[in-house]
């Protein structure tokens, strides 16, 4: 993108995969990575750009673009091929900062260290304890510039973690956390 450096993708696949149709959605796209051609896709993105400009040129993605992907082991939902796909669509532009995460044990969810079902549980609310915090590597790997990242400092940690919010589920007792988003918006946007 001409404005955004960087993206990060849970269980996701490559720009156009399902073509504007249901059933290839449901299945190359989700199911079938082996029926995606990721060749195909990037002259789609270069024609798409070309010919309608209703997307950013690609080329911008390679220049300092960061790229954080999830995929968990247990996706029952998204075959983590689609993900391996998305990670060979990025580096078909030039995106040499791609990290992928492919380790964790998770069923289709988010992924927390600490809250949520069983991470191998499939279902409601889609909240998985997996021992990982993706929200925290996912947005960390984006805004470091020197291996540490703006949110691994202690006054954000601080701020998060003595936060009491008024979240009750059924559960059990959660936090309601409250993040000013213009932190992560680069100066003169």
């Amino acid at each position: 993108s001409s404005i955004i450096r960087g993206a990060g993708i849970i269980a996701g696949g490559p720009f156009y995969c399902a073509q504007g149709n249901v059933d290839i959605a449901l299945t190359s796209c989700m199911r079938t990575p082996g029926l995606i051609s990721v060749d195909e896709l990037v002259a789609i993105t270069h024609s798409t750009y070309l010919t309608t400009r209703t997307i950013d040129d690609p080329k911008n993605l390679s220049m300092d673009t960061k790229v954080w992907l999830f995929t968990g082991t247990e996706d029952t939902v998204v075959n983590p091929g689609v993900v391996h796909k998305l990670q060979s669509y990025y580096g078909n532009f030039g995106v040499d900062e791609i990290k992928l995460v492919d380790t964790v044990p998770a069923e289709h969810s988010w992924v927390t260290d600490s809250y949520g079902n069983s991470c191998s549980f499939k279902g409601e609310p889609y909240i998985n304890n997996c021992g990982y915090n993706a929200a925290n590597e996912l947005l960390t790997y984006l805004h470091s510039t020197s291996g540490k990242g703006n949110l691994s400092s202690t006054s954000v940690h601080t701020s998060l973690n003595n936060f009491t919010g008024t979240n009750k589920s059924s559960k059990g007792g959660g936090k309601l956390v409250k993040i000013n988003q213009k932190m992560f918006v680069p100066p003169g946007v």
